[in-house]
């Protein structure tokens, strides 16, 4: 009998543990389905601001304004307009710039000139500005990009510089350009 108490005594003991295991692997299957549902998550995240989420989404919806109001700016100080296109599939969606001088269409932003891409470049940043509501920047770094403006165009540097000391609260320029140090100097 008491063989016998003992082999019940140690049945109960591995009862106790085989639930004491039971218990803590259901602790772990819990804790795996909490990460599985995690990582379904953050796939979803991931997809939604990828390049192919809610950006390409919002920009393709905005893409004809977004143009307007570049090719707005930019009849006051070049001589062509830009059509902006969504190209590729997938993950390798891009936005591709061409440019529309008088006659020829969809010409690559590629053969514009220094002080042609100097201003898209500006422009884009403000038009980005204007129709964004989160993250406003302030900011703005121009590092020694000034010296692609050829002679006939510095006329229209001034107001360049105008436009931006209103749009942005804070600009590093960096030029060893002398007449655009005054230009700064003299517009502040």
């Amino acid at each position: 009998q008491t063989k016998i108490n003992e082999e019940i005594k140690l049945i109960n003991n591995k009862i106790k543990e085989y639930n004491f295991n039971n218990n803590q692997n259901n602790r772990i299957i819990n804790e795996i389905n909490i990460f599985q549902l995690d990582i379904i998550n953050l796939k979803i995240y991931n997809e939604m601001i990828s390049c192919n989420g809610i950006p390409t989404i919002i920009i393709s919806e905005k893409l004809p304004i977004i143009e307007n109001y570049i090719n707005q700016f930019l009849k006051e100080y070049t001589n062509f307009k830009i059509k902006i296109k969504i190209s590729g599939s997938g993950y390798r969606k891009k936005l591709e710039f061409f440019q529309n001088k008088g006659n020829e269409k969809n010409l690559s932003i590629n053969s514009c000139s220094g002080y042609e891409i100097l201003i898209l470049n500006i422009i884009i940043k403000l038009v980005l500005k204007k129709i964004c509501f989160i993250n406003i920047c302030n900011f703005l770094m121009i590092d020694e990009v000034l010296s692609v403006i050829s002679i006939k165009n510095y006329s229209l540097l001034e107001e360049i510089i105008k436009i931006l000391i209103k749009n942005f609260n804070c600009i590093l320029l960096i030029t060893h350009i002398e007449e655009i140090k005054e230009l700064l100097d003299y517009n502040q």
